[in-house]
């Protein structure tokens, strides 16, 4: 274990001195606030455009004198004497720590009284800085409620008047922290792991998390479950059990979780230096466990999880003297083979019988480890002692009452198969055993789950033959399987559980879906085919009633809601995906889609929910078109983009960080004629623009095209929507992120069309030319490329080489329209021919 972290020091001398001395001073300030109500000091304070009256007064602003303060400290005759016996600790500890060869008291007649003016000289610099800090920091806090929200009505210390306040801090340290962790947790949802790891190193650089052990554990899991990065998960784990206290050591899961990633030799742990051996994994994991399960006896996992621990040592060592014996000595008995190899499988062979021995420590109850002799209890001689006094007529025993004959009992009817019959569930002895696989992935390391529930299961007799049938193993295989990113295998295995046990379980509908849509995901395929078998997972899951949970003795049963907000933003993505591909000509699947992002909202507020409903509400908004001689039409369309610019709003609050929303967001402004918002949604989008995909890049470029080239102008646009060259600038640098992250032929395009809007066509022929190759020869758009490059090599005066190079792309376009044309021709002839 690394050492902890150094603690903070503590304040030295000088500091003390400093931290006194504004303390004075804010109780010089309450001083002089008496005095001033004392002698009638006070005056409204005029606020607002309005000139109204502030609720608070203005103290000492007229009529007071110089030094009139001074006068009365002087007179009342107690403020001044306790103040100045307050700060002479703070004033003693610092001369005598800065001023070790001073003067050690009063006027001695020689040279050494000339430091008395020295050490003053220091007294009064750290006084007046301590003033200075104190005057700056109030400044800086005003001028940010100021500036923060100015205020047309009231003072600007009535918006927030705990602004800046030790209270107010640490609840804004509890929201950022709540956002963070919620950031965290959609980002791990939308497969951006990059983001969801930037975000967690924000939550732990906060002052709350990063000495905080928990949040270190929750980061490890995160690397486990988001790429398996066994290394830097280590590290993490490390530096969380480092800020414990030493008496107290990991907790469970921090000891369990450690000696699982020693035990992963799938995976390295170092992740700087050698790698440690097999053998000295396997002792540091052995001795965490061995001593959480010292400091708690009276616990079963931590002896489930030293099972778990010699079971696969002693796999590993029986494994490697197996495949040790086949390439050398195949055949040969145990009299010729090697010394080694007898002391490997010996060596196992202990190591599972120490498993053995952990494992039905395990299975003992837990009295055993906490009970005491003092009340004995011997069954089976009370069971012969009864036996006796039974033979000897000492007591009676009544005769066992009769069972119902079958003719008696009525005839079963019914109306649905017995739960028993239906579900499969795993044996109660076994809860404990199954925790520990439950903990695995939980702390994101699948890879020995299969091992306890198979192999184990059938070598030491791990859980029973019930338990690995029953449908909570099954879906523990399938989850192992999910976390391996092995989404053929799980869908595998849960075709083979419906098949073979039942398909009325919700969770393996569910975990089906998401394996269709993360498969589909993978490919980075947007075809809506693709996740068919999602879909229809998902919408087997939405038919699922809710369940009845039993609140336990004494209470009245409660239901348990099934509603889930990724389930509804995993559908409602699908649907969004059909209605793309239909040019949003398909009604049906906007109006899903805009329904399930609504569900997911009702149950949870996800800034990727919001941004989805509002780009739907503005693709809605498109498809009326830009027909403004119908009022009913124009008010509709207006509505549906205002709606879009709200929910666009909701999610930029929820994630300010993510240039999709904004972008999004500068799009409806626009559309609605809102230029300075789109503009300044423009920045915030530039300020990412690192993260700025290439769909929505092309897509914020050509709106912002279009709206500043007055020739694409409709009835009642021009002027008031569309201007020439209002967003010129910012559809370049768009255009130009769009083609840093793919080179398409429409962001060139849209570039080329910007830059001539602005007047460079040197650099608007070049991108016109590279446009042109890619374009289709045949369609209009080719020859309104190739008709608006002509038109900026024309303007290009005693430059002929940009007409050159037009006509070069144009035929260049040409040419490979017919040697594509060829190609697709001869590929139909046979071979050989």
């Amino acid at each position: 274990m690394p050492p902890p972290p150094e603690p903070t020091p503590p304040p030295t001398v000088v500091e003390e001195l400093e931290l006194e001395a504004r303390r004075i001073v804010g109780k010089l300030a309450g001083e002089f606030a008496r005095m001033c109500k004392e002698k009638g000091l006070e005056e409204p304070q005029i606020v607002g455009t309005s000139k109204q009256d502030g609720p608070h007064t203005l103290l000492g602003h007229k009529g007071l004198p110089p030094h009139a303060f001074i006068q009365w400290l002087k007179e009342d005759g107690e403020v001044l004497p306790d103040l100045a016996a307050e700060l002479r600790p703070a004033i003693v500890r610092m001369v005598r720590s800065e001023v070790k060869d001073g003067p050690s008291c009063g006027l001695c007649g020689n040279e050494n009284d000339a430091r008395y003016s020295g050490i003053r000289d220091l007294i009064l610099k750290h006084l007046f800085r301590a003033l200075n800090q104190d005057i700056d920091l109030h400044k800086r806090r005003r001028d940010a409620r100021l500036w923060r929200s100015p205020s047309l009505q009231g003072s600007a210390d009535d918006s927030d008047p705990n602004f800046a306040k030790p209270g107010e801090l640490a609840a804004r340290q509890q929201q950022k922290d709540k956002a963070l962790r919620r950031l965290v947790f959609e980002y791990e949802l939308l497969g951006e792991y990059s983001h969801a790891a930037r975000s967690f190193d924000s939550l732990l650089e906060m002052p709350g998390n990063i000495d905080d052990g928990a949040t270190w554990c929750s980061y490890a899991r995160f690397l486990m479950r988001c790429g398996q990065r066994q290394p830097e998960a280590l590290d993490a784990l490390r530096r969380g059990v480092s800020l414990r206290p030493e008496e107290q050591g990991p907790s469970f899961e921090e000891a369990a979780f450690l000696a699982c990633m020693m035990q992963n030799h799938a995976l390295p742990v170092a992740s700087q230096g050698p790698e440690p051996t097999p053998a000295a994994r396997f002792e540091a994991a052995r001795s965490v466990l061995e001593g959480y399960a010292d400091r708690h006896p009276g616990e079963r996992l931590p002896l489930y999880f030293l099972f778990v621990v010699h079971a696969l040592e002693a796999y590993a060592v029986q494994a490697e003297a197996d495949s040790a014996a086949a390439d050398g000595e195949v055949g040969g008995s145990d009299a010729d083979m090697g010394l080694s190899l007898k002391a490997a499988r010996a060596t196992a062979q202990v190591f599972r019988a120490q498993a053995m021995k952990y494992l039905e420590l395990a299975r003992t109850a837990p009295q055993i480890f906490q009970g005491t002799l003092s009340n004995p209890q011997f069954t089976e001689l009370q069971v012969l002692s009864r036996k006796e006094q039974l033979n000897r007529g000492e007591i009676t025993e009544a005769p066992p009452c009769p069972k119902l004959p079958p003719a008696w009992e009525p005839e079963p009817q019914p109306a649905f198969a017995p739960e028993e019959e239906v579900h499969r569930y795993p044996d109660k002895e076994d809860t404990a055993a199954l925790q520990c696989v439950d903990l695995m992935l939980h702390l994101g390391i699948p890879s020995f789950v299969r091992f306890l529930i198979n192999d184990a299961s059938e070598d030491y007799g791990f859980i029973s033959q019930k338990s690995v049938n029953s449908e909570k193993c099954k879906l523990q295989l399938i989850k192992a399987a999910m976390l391996s990113c092995d989404w053929d295998d799980a869908i595998a295995q849960i075709q083979d559980l419906f098949s073979n046990v039942t398909d009325r379980l919700r969770d393996a509908w569910l975990l089906l879906g998401e394996c269709h849509y993360r498969r589909a995901k993978a490919t980075g395929s947007s075809d809506s085919a693709k996740f068919a078998g999602a879909l229809q997972a998902y919408e087997e899951v939405m038919n699922f009633f809710d369940e009845v949970e039993d609140g336990g003795e004494g209470t009245s049963p409660t239901k348990k809601t099934l509603a889930d907000p990724v389930l509804h933003l995993r559908v409602a993505s699908i649907y969004y995906m059909r209605a793309e591909e239909s040019a949003f000509t398909d009604s049906e699947a906007m109006a899903m889609a805009v329904e399930h992002y609504t569900r997911s909202l009702q149950i949870a507020q996800t800034a990727e929910a919001w941004r989805n409903a509002g780009v739907c509400k503005y693709r809605q908004a498109r498809l009326l078109g830009n027909n403004f001689e119908s009022p009913e039409l124009v008010n509709k369309r207006q509505g549906l983009l205002r709606d879009a610019v709200r929910f666009l709003s909701e999610a930029n609050l929820l994630d300010n960080s993510r240039p999709q929303i904004n972008a999004w967001l500068a799009i409806c402004s626009v559309e609605l004629g809102l230029a300075q918002v789109a503009k300044q949604t423009l920045r915030q989008v530039l300020r990412y623009e690192e993260h700025l995909d290439h769909s929505t890049a092309v897509e914020l470029a050509s709106v912002l095209l279009r709206f500043s080239d007055e020739r694409c102008a409709g009835p009642g646009e021009r002027g008031v929507l569309i201007q020439d060259g209002r967003y010129g600038s910012e559809s370049i640098a768009v255009a130009r992120i769009a083609l840093a992250r793919k080179d398409s032929v429409e962001a060139h395009y849209i570039l080329a069309q910007a830059l001539a809007l602005q007047g460079e066509l040197a650099a608007a022929v070049e991108e016109f030319c590279h446009a042109i190759v890619g374009m289709d020869v045949d369609s209009q758009q080719h020859e309104r490329a190739a008709q608006a490059a002509r038109d900026c090599a024309r303007r290009l005066v005693g430059e002929p080489q940009y007409a050159a190079q037009v006509e070069a792309a144009v035929t260049a376009a040409a040419q490979g329209r017919s040697v594509a044309a060829a190609d697709s021709s001869s590929g139909g002839a046979a071979p050989g021919g």
